[in-house]
């Protein structure tokens, strides 16, 4: 007889058509700006991985809690990478995490836009969609999310 384990996190996939009126550099554009007027959040890398594609990092001034340093629970959003490819349209934003028990900060959440043909229409029919994954989210939270 197998043992019964209840696994407490899973995967979360999200998906939304956001519409053929959006242009995928507005998804860009608010990715790149996006939290930069905080005065706890600062541009700390900057790198053109090819001709098309660049990737930003911001990092987020936080105080490590208690819950962090002795029980372990992860500590969201310490950076944020984003990664904009101009010629395939796309812009990835990653939340980076971090937990005491990890030498380095891990990708806790990934917004992904892109252009989305339906039908056989055209790159420039497409509408934009956006893709959000949580990685390993509480099960407690799936539906409030």
């Amino acid at each position: 007889m197998g043992s019964f384990r209840f696994e407490a996190h899973e995967n979360v996939v999200t998906k939304h058509h956001l519409g053929k009126k959006l242009h995928w550099s507005q998804a860009a554009r608010w990715a790149f700006i996006n939290n930069l007027g905080r005065k706890d959040v600062a541009v700390c890398h900057v790198r053109q991985i090819d001709a098309d594609t660049v990737e930003i990092v911001k990092r987020k001034d936080q105080n490590l809690g208690l819950a962090f340093r002795y029980l372990g629970v992860d500590q969201s959003g310490l950076y944020e990478r984003v990664i904009i490819n101009r010629k395939e349209k796309t812009v990835a934003v990653d939340r980076m995490d971090g937990n005491w028990w990890h030498e380095s900060p891990f990708i806790g959440r990934r917004d992904f836009f892109y252009i989305e043909n339906r039908d056989g229409a055209s790159h420039a029919d497409g509408q934009l969609t956006f893709v959000r994954h949580d990685f390993w989210m509480s099960k407690l939270m799936k539906f409030q999310n």
